[in-house]
């Protein structure tokens, strides 16, 4: 490849830079595109290049495994490469349908993952001959695996070469077997029937799985048979996955209505519309302005046209509807998404150059003033971005530079100032624009100080610097440098890159950095200002940080000399003494030297000598003033060493394990970091620091922590709570706790020895010291003791919910610690039962973690138990009541849902507290996955109703709506990933509420998301056998299946009614003795006469019989049965008085209710000719005239059904009229 950005682009525009990352399908790409004749029209195109160019090439390898295959060595002819082609296409299909990984060449090799590759040969199951037998012979089967389409991945084991490929070739090769109608495929010498292939495909509702939306789209981009089909069950995957090039124009109309009804799933693929721009073509031009001129302005509406406007603003050129996108642009009852879309899908349409130029420059105006809506500013985004710099030169666009309206937004506005600009902008141009610049700096300095756009100026001066800095006039130079000055003040630092460039490109100008310098100054001494230093400043800020030249202090001290402006003379002397301060461009000067160089100039030694004075080491000043704030250095020293000989003068007593409390408890503080001057960074440290480094007393410090534990002066559990109600800590706490972590530390067996009550006291310190969740000894008791631990902490915890107190010790953990388990299971219950009826609100949140701990932990039927006590007091407040409610809920589903509903429905202050306990400001309590279905469904009611989504996010501290705001997106998160029918029950209800429609758009994208969940848990890859089975046109897999076969004999049958030679009609009607047809035969007789030809047509293992039993004992017509799966059958004359009726009240209400249909049905009508107006002899219809035709009479009868019912419920009318209309009856 020439230009690999340009092969990348290409395959991404053509969706296939996925597959670049394999290294086989780069190649393969490469070739195909490299052979001189470029991209392919299509991506089918690129896929058939790319595909027939691998089956050319093969793998010595692969060779070699297949030929020592049994009976691979029998000698056959060589395939041809569009054999080999559909014999690869067949076992891509199959392993696909199936959910394998590839296939083995022999059956020794094979296993549940790779099955032996003659499994998928037609004579495997004894079955009749496939519809196309080509590429269903062993031989060819086994000669494709030689070839490049697939790799070998073990010994023997063999799989396409990627996943794209395998649903571009197994799609390739179903659509070569599906037919079309009844009548197309008898013409064309047979053919599979569509529904057949996509009852593999497609879930319990008649909708593709997802693993198989790619080889369905691939079959929608093949056969045209089955496109109608797969348009209307997957518009989405069909444009996403496969090709459009091939759709005639009402096919593309189609899928577009398809896509319209699914609008609201249309946001996860706004990105991918490039898929969908092949329907931007010839012929749909009417088709886009009949839906840009729609009036409708529901949300999924504005979703759909977004998603059209993207579509025009990729494909062809529609010049046609430039004024109508002209009109969405302006349109203010549009979303100003959609009217940035337009404006986008305008620019792309409008052939005519100056035309459109002259377009935008209008909007433009408009926007600038207001007449045309824009927000966020992303209309004039794209305006400039568009007309700069061609129709918008450097002189003018900065008058459209402000501070956007939403600073967080990084849309085309700031893309725009950000990057398009610098992109198009040149080098004699960035003069330009900085010259503008400079000329409108007070005007827009404000606006120069953002954070990000003020990056802009900075990267346009130092791209000016490099092209044109050494060149041009100073003057103009320093006013360019002062574009850039803005943006350091308040936004963008003096870091950023822009920034580093200007300050990298003056350290290699020495010279004109003096010369800016000297241009700054010159233009301070022209003005009546007095204050010298604000003004140095300023001219430094023009050299932008930069290293000043090792000579810069020695040159100013020329300066200041020659000057004869005292002012000026004042300044440079100023920067020469600040150079040799800070030793920077100090070469050549010393205070001698100024002493020298000034003394001819009194004005100017004066200064000298006042200055010369001062440290010029500067830090030596605020050294002192620190120093001078400093304790007195000699007296904490004097103290140490006092502490220390106390300390030793205990010795004796320490290793006596009778040392004064207070002095461990002393040395404990300081062993804890917890004294103010302790230093180090671990115990040992700061103890030796407390310590003066002496080991021995060191080591004195550490026997006596270790023996603290045994000391006969140790409070009791209950001495140690009484202190702490007191707010007081007995004096060995701390020496204790440090005892216990040096002797875990240590490593023996002494923590084992404790007894019960050492164990107390020590976890009672614990609980009121220093309380560390990691301490070893503490994590081994947990394990160890895990009552005691309970025992102490129910002790502990419950005094300080007596005394009121905010924070229960342990009560975190108990909720949060997966290592407090044990504990929690024991300590969580006593503790709620200790719980005051009527707790203050700060104790809210400690009732939160107890009640989180017990519905985790707590034996369930206790806790239940519990519930049930507490709710009974009336004395409870509403905060806690609300609580227990909602534990209730979780702990026991479906008994508490209908309390906690009358009880805070409505009433905000409860449903903040209900908010408060399952949407707490620190995530991770519980998890929304333990909660049931119908909790999830409670929550997002009542919380829904009170916070809207657009609560989620706000400047400032989060407050207790945006976490209820998050809490309930999180809840219908949660219920669109559960794969059970309850929850999209569940979510269609909550979708239907009027009191949250704020959350309509959101609930209706989860209904989407857990429709797929479910259909695609429930969905069961079929076998092999089943699968060629059912593309040998044989026994069916599965109820759809079964219904798409008996619809297509069905048809069969209506075809040799009406077109064959033996008048088969004549079944239908009674004869007068002279063979007349006099009138239609019974309903019975005809189904008699229908079932005889019927069962001739099917499979010998489907069985058809008449009046199969169904729900509350109703009886169809016909029952087809075959492997557990039926399909019923309910045949009406067309003059029967339930005609318009019995498809819903019958077929529908009663009989695909059975387990067996799956929901699948046929309803069939027999037609026996028209009245004397012309019309079939129907009952009146719910709604206008009689039907005048078959094929109208079918098309009344299916628009009865909903979109999902026509997936399951098929109605076929046939013609059994005397003589026939000459026309082919309707299909099924």
């Amino acid at each position: 490849m020439d230009d690999a950005g340009e092969f990348m682009a290409v395959a991404r525009e053509k969706g296939v830079d996925g597959l670049l990352r394999n290294p086989q399908c780069l190649a393969m790409f490469a070739e195909v595109v490299g052979d001189g004749r470029g991209w392919p029209a299509s991506r089918l195109d690129l896929f058939e290049a790319a595909c027939r160019k691998l089956v050319r090439e093969h793998n010595d390898e692969h060779l070699a495994a297949t030929q020592s295959s049994p009976g691979a060595q029998v000698a056959t002819p060589q395939p041809t490469e569009e054999a080999l082609l559909d014999a690869a296409g067949r076992l891509c299909a199959v392993q696909l349908i199936a959910g394998i990984a590839g296939y083995a060449v022999t059956p020794v090799a094979a296993d549940v993952d790779y099955p032996a590759v003659d499994e998928c040969t037609p004579e495997r199951d004894g079955t009749s001959a496939p519809v196309h037998d080509v590429g269903c012979r062993l031989g060819e089967l086994r000669r494709v695996l030689a070839t490049k389409l697939f790799s070998a991945h073990a010994s023997g084991h063999f799989r396409p070469v990627h996943r794209h490929v395998a649903e571009f070739l197994g799609a390739r090769y179903l659509a070569r077997l599906i037919g079309g109608s009844s009548a197309d495929r008898r013409n064309v010498g047979g053919g599979l029937p569509c529904g057949r292939v996509l009852s593999l495909l497609t879930g319990h509702d008649g909708v593709v799985v997802t693993e198989l939306r790619g080889l369905s789209a691939w079959i929608a981009a093949h056969s045209r048979f089955a496109r109608s089909d797969l348009i209307e069950r997957d518009p989405i995957g069909v444009g996403l996955y496969g090709d459009l090039h091939r759709f005639s124009a009402e096919e593309k109309r189609a899928l577009l209505e398809s896509l319209r009804v699914q609008a609201s799933r249309l946001t996860s693929v706004f990105d991918a519309t490039g898929s969908f721009s092949t329907l931007a073509g010839t012929g749909m031009e009417p088709v886009f302005r009949e839906i840009l001129t729609d009036p409708s302005r529901s949300d999924d509406h504005q979703e759909f046209v977004y998603f059209v406007l993207r579509i025009l603003a990729k494909g062809k050129s529609m010049p046609g509807l430039s004024g109508i996108l002209v009109d969405v642009v302006r349109d203010e009852t549009r979303w100003p998404g959609v009217n940035e879309a337009g404006l986008d899908a305008f620019i792309r349409s409008q052939a005519d150059e100056r035309g459109k130029t002259a377009a935008l420059k209008e909007l433009l105006v408009d926007v600038r003033s207001g007449r045309v809506r824009d927000p966020d500013d992303e209309l004039l985004g794209t305006l400039l971005g568009r007309l700069y710099p061609d129709d918008l030169p450097p002189s003018e666009v900065w008058d459209h530079f402000f501070t956007p309206s939403e600073q967080e937004l990084f849309g085309a506005y700031r893309s725009f100032w950000c990057w398009d600009l610098l992109d198009k902008c040149s080098d004699t141009e960035a003069a330009e624009h900085l010259d503008t610049l400079a000329a409108k700096l007070d005007e827009l300095r404000p606006d120069m100080q953002h954070r990000v756009l003020g990056e802009t100026p900075l990267a346009l001066l130092a791209r000016a610097l490099h092209a044109h800095g050494s060149r041009i006039a100073t003057r103009r130079l320093y006013d360019w440098l002062g574009v850039g000055l803005p943006a350091t003040e308040l936004g963008c630092p003096s870091t950023s890159k822009g920034a580093r460039q200007i300050r990298v490109w003056f350290e290699q100008h020495a010279e004109i950095q003096k010369a800016v310098f000297a241009e700054g100054v010159k233009r301070y001494a022209a003005t009546d200002n007095r204050e010298w230093a604000v003004a140095l400043h300023g001219v430094l800020r023009h050299l932008y940080g930069a290293t000043l030249p090792a000579d810069f202090g020695a040159w100013c001290l020329d300066q200041a000399i020659a000057a004869t402006d005292e002012r000026v003379s004042r300044m440079y002397l100023e920067r020469s003494l600040a150079a040799l301060a800070d030793r920077t461009g100090d070469e050549g000067l010393s205070l001698e030297v100024l002493f020298e160089r000034t003394k001819g100039r009194l004005d100017l030694a004066d200064i000298v000598n006042k200055l010369g004075t001062w440290p010029l080491d500067g830090h030596l000043e605020l050294v002192a003033r620190i120093r001078d704030k400093q304790p007195d250095q000699e007296k904490v020293e004097r103290e140490r060493r006092e502490w220390i000989e106390h300390f030793r003068s205990q010795e004796a007593a320490l290793r006596a394990n009778r040392g004064s409390p207070a002095l461990l408890h002393g040395i404990a503080l300081a062993y804890f970091g917890i004294a103010v001057d302790a230093i180090g960074d671990d115990p040992m440290a700061r103890l030796a620091g407390c310590l003066g480094n002496d080991r021995r007393l060191i080591e004195v410090a550490l026997s006596a922590f270790r023996r603290a534990i045994h000391r006969d002066d140790l409070p009791d559990v209950a001495e140690i709570i009484r202190l702490d109600a007191q707010g007081k800590l007995h004096y060995l706490a701390l020496p204790v706790l440090a005892g216990l972590a040096e002797t875990d530390r240590a490593a023996t067996e002494a923590l084992s020895n404790l007894n019960d009550r050492q164990v107390g006291i020590a976890l009672a310190f614990r609980t009121f010291g220093v309380s560390d969740g990691a301490s070893m000894w503490y994590r081994r008791f947990l394990a160890t003791r895990p009552d005691v631990v309970a025992d102490v902490l129910v002790k502990c915890a419950s005094a300080r919910i007596r005394n009121g107190g905010k924070h229960v010790p342990g009560a975190y953990e108990l909720a949060h610690d997966v290592r407090h388990a044990d504990v929690a299971r024991i300590a969580c219950l006593p503790l709620l039962r200790a719980f005051p009826t009527r707790c203050t609100l700060k104790q809210l949140d400690a009732l939160d973690e107890l009640l989180w701990a017990a519905i985790q932990h707590a034996d369930g039927r206790s806790l239940q138990d519990l519930i049930v006590e507490k709710l009974a007091r009336k004395s409870m407040n509403a905060a806690q009541r609300a609580r227990w409610l909602m534990c209730g809920v979780i702990v026991v589903p479906g008994r508490y849902e209908q309390q906690l509903w009358d009880y805070a429905h409505g009433r905000e202050r409860r449903i903040r507290q209900v908010a408060a306990f399952m949407c707490p400001d620190h995530p991770g309590r519980f998890s929304d996955g333990g909660l049931g279905t119908s909790a999830l469904q409670l929550l997002v009611s009542l919380l829904g109703s009170w916070c809207g989504p657009e609560d989620r996010s706000g400047a400032g501290f989060v407050t207790p709506v945006m976490d209820a705001s998050r809490g309930v997106g999180s809840f219908i998160g949660e219920l669109a990933t559960r794969s059970g029918p309850e929850a999209g029950a569940a979510l269609d209800a909550l979708a239907s509420d009027p009191a949250l429609s704020r959350w309509r758009p959101a609930l209706i994208r989860a209904c989407d998301e857990q429709h797929v969940v479910y259909r695609d848990a429930a969905y069961r890859h079929p076998d092999i056998g089943q699968i060629c089975r059912t593309l040998n046109d044989a026994s069916p897999a599965n109820a759809g299946d079964l219904a798409a076969l008996v619809a297509d004999r069905l048809e069969e049958i209506g075809v040799q009614i009406r077109n064959g030679n033996t008048d088969d009609w004549r079944q239908y009607w009674n004869e007068d003795p002279h063979g007349r047809p006099t009138e239609p035969k019974p309903e019975n007789s005809c189904r008699d006469a229908l079932l005889s030809d019927l069962r001739q047509r099917l499979p010998e293992d489907v069985d058809a019989q008449p009046e199969g039993h169904y729900a509350n004992d109703k009886r169809a017509d016909i029952r087809i049965s075959c492997g557990g799966y039926q399909v019923p059958v309910e045949i009406k004359k067309d003059a029967h008085p339930t005609l318009w009726s019995a498809l819903r009240d019958q077929l529908v209400a009663h009989y695909v209710r059975d387990p067996e249909t799956d929901g699948y049905g046929i309803y069939l009508v027999l037609c026996f000719g028209d009245d004397e107006r012309g019309r079939l002899r129907t009952p009146p219809p719910p709604s206008g005239t009689s039907p005048r035709s078959p094929s109208e009479l079918k098309e009344r009868l299916e628009a009865t059904l909903t979109r999902d019912e026509k997936r399951k419920i098929a109605v076929c009318v046939m013609d059994a009229s005397p003589g026939g209309r000459g026309s082919t009856p309707s299909a099924p």
